[in-house]
């Protein structure tokens, strides 16, 4: 650890890896913030902020200092906009002291409910330690498991972190004398050059080879179908998207969609504006052209999707702008605060959004925001003596781009070459607020007929069939729509005529929400596999049964393919308490065929999982 007299710092880089945004996020705010003191102070520091996987890593031996903020997701595994950087990092030809000019901090945003708590920042500041570089802080571990959020420990730390480039403290609030400057530049167009661009401005996915989360691939809706009963609670539906040529998929492969806000609510939004740019109706079509601004910093990262409007849809109308790529549906973060509220008009408003930016009520925030789920729209509607006040060119920065949402890929191209299909669950439920919480994209998606547009890319998945897998059994345990991959495993194996497969999935009830159980059923026919059912509210009269419980039944079973034939075991479904109480039937069953102790026992589920033999691939 760095310690002793304040060094003077000439650049920042703020590098983060984030799957939810809560990383990103934080990261804003941390380099707003540093930017307000260090100018407030008279001083000059240069701040750079973007995903991990954006940052060239080639450079990092020659950084002085970089703050790193990460997340961990599914079961101890780096966020997706990590994943290269992770890779590149632990390189055993990189030198003991490659890295032995870099000072660094790393802040995890992690959930202590999970067995891998906040993993991957603990492995990167070992990583990191190990390559030589100097840690100017302890370790930062923010819980979302506290009562009041992962802040609660992030912030006392980060006054510390502030700390080391301010030398002297002027007197005032640097936060509320500062305004960043905006990512873009906005230049509507008049009535003539409107009507052309609205003429011009029409993309053509389908003349690239290459799609990825810019430049996405339009599918075609063929089937949305229901596959849980009517009078279940639970709308789970299985979509068919028509795809072709060059657009192709393979086995294993995740698939990422964008949604879109409805039109309703593109209308409120645009209603709360005073701005006449930004009213509803005909004149919200009107476009304007963007460009990314010079000589400030960028807070937006290149991977967002508002450079895909940038490349592709530019000009673009104002209501497209909100409606296709805007996630006003979303749970503000504190960075919306942060910014939002500067704009205010009126000091009761100002004073209260001001506490939300700085979390000196995190109760408050968290009642206010967190536990109703309240969205940006939500928000903004309630403070109507700020939200009018919003300059257009700060939208940007002030709401975060719509995400694409990941699903496993439920098919395969060895029986199905030209459609992808998707197994999802619509999210719909209620909190203490009037209106019902809905998700976006599975809503969204439940809207779709036949003919409509979906916009998706592909990535692959490290919860993939190896080149060996006809040689090996496959036990596949699936809980709800856990079960997507393995319908494409299911049917790629049964295509191939392998029939060492058994599937252990649980649901609630038999004649609910077991779908896909006429599939199942006939492969089974055809002996090409082995269902182990676990129907947890089937019989409300006796124990409730999940799939660890039918492991634990068939440990005999599931010892003898694992262990004696060399089988695979893999794991899919929700995270939260599911994978640890799955891999801990594992471990019931490993001790009692082999009568070893704890040790022995997590050692080799240890190794499985090392060699890819066990792998869980949870959300």
């Amino acid at each position: 650890m760095v310690t002793g007299q304040q060094a003077v710092w000439e650049k920042l880089t703020i590098l983060y890896g984030s799957e939810t945004g809560n990383c990103q996020d934080l990261a804003k705010i941390v380099a707003w913030t540093v930017t307000a003191k260090v100018r407030k102070a008279s001083q000059s520091l240069a701040v750079q902020v973007m995903p991990c996987d954006d940052y060239p890593i080639e450079q990092l031996p020659e950084e002085r200092l970089v703050l790193f903020i990460c997340s961990t997701t599914g079961v101890g595994e780096e966020p997706q906009n990590m994943k290269r950087f992770w890779r590149l990092l632990l390189r055993r030809d990189l030198p003991s002291d490659s890295l032995s000019q870099l000072s660094f901090a790393v802040i995890g945003l992690g959930d202590s409910s999970y067995l891998k708590y906040n993993f991957v920042a603990k492995k990167l500041h070992k990583r990191l330690l190990n390559l030589g570089a100097n840690s100017l802080l302890e370790l930062a571990l923010g819980d979302d498991q506290h009562d009041l959020g992962p802040y609660v420990k992030i912030d006392p730390w980060l006054q510390e972190f502030y700390s080391q480039f301010v030398l002297h403290s002027p007197e005032g609030n640097a936060e509320e004398d500062h305004l960043i400057e905006p990512s873009f530049s906005f230049d509507f167009l008049d009535d003539e050059l409107n009507k052309s661009a609205s003429s011009k401005n029409e993309e053509s996915p389908s003349s690239t080879t290459k799609f990825d989360e810019l430049t996405p691939y339009e599918a075609t809706v063929v089937a949305n179908d229901r596959v849980t009963a009517e009078q279940h609670f639970q709308d789970v539906r299985l979509l068919g998207l028509a795809i072709e040529e060059p657009f192709r998929y393979k086995l294993g492969d995740v698939c990422s969609v964008y949604p879109e806000n409805s039109d309703q609510d593109v209308e409120t939004f645009l209603a709360m504006f005073k701005d006449e740019r930004l009213l509803g109706g005909d004149s919200s079509r009107r476009r304007f052209l963007m460009t990314v601004r010079q000589g400030c910093s960028s807070w937006i990262a290149k991977s967002s999707y508002y450079y895909h409007l940038l490349r592709h849809r530019n000009p673009c109308s104002v209501f497209e702008l909100v409606k296709r790529y805007m996630d006003i549906n979303s749970i503000p973060k504190r960075s919306f605060f942060h910014l939002f509220h500067r704009f205010s008009q009126n000091d009761l408003e100002r004073d209260l959004l001001r506490r939300f930016a700085l979390g000196t009520d995190l109760d408050e925030l968290y009642e206010y925001v967190n536990r109703p789920k309240r969205s940006i729209l939500e928000v903004m509607a309630d403070f109507p003596h700020t939200t009018p006040h919003v300059p257009f060119h700060y939208l940007l920065d002030l709401i975060p781009a719509i995400c694409a949402r990941p699903y496993s890929v439920a098919s395969t191209p060895a029986t199905s070459a030209h459609q992808v299909d998707l197994l999802y669950a619509v999210v719909n439920y209620r909190t203490r607020l009037r209106k019902p919480r809905l998700g976006l994209c599975t809503n969204w998606l439940a809207s779709r007929t036949t003919g409509d547009r979906v916009r998706i890319f592909l990535r692959p998945s490290n919860f993939a069939l190896p080149a060996d897998h006809a040689d090996r059994p496959l036990v596949m345990v699936g809980a709800g729509t856990g079960v997507a991959p393995f319908r494409a495993f299911i049917h790629h194996r049964a295509q191939e005529g392998i029939p060492a497969n058994w599937l252990f999935f649980g649901c609630r009830y038999q004649d609910q929400d077991y779908y896909l159980a006429e599939e199942w059923k006939q492969l089974a026919e055809r002996t090409l596999l082995t269902v182990f059912e676990a129907f947890s509210r089937q019989n409300p009269d006796q124990s409730k049964v999940y799939v660890q419980n039918r492991l634990v039944e068939q440990r005999e079973l599931v010892f003898r393919l694992l262990i004696q034939e060399n089988g695979l075991l893999w794991v899919a479904g929700k995270s939260q308490q599911y994978p640890q109480l799955v891999r801990e039937a594992i471990a019931d069953i490993l001790k009692h065929q082999m009568d070893g102790d704890d040790k022995q026992v997590d050692d080799l589920i240890s190794r499985l999982e090392l060699r890819k033999r066990i792998q869980f691939e949870c959300w």
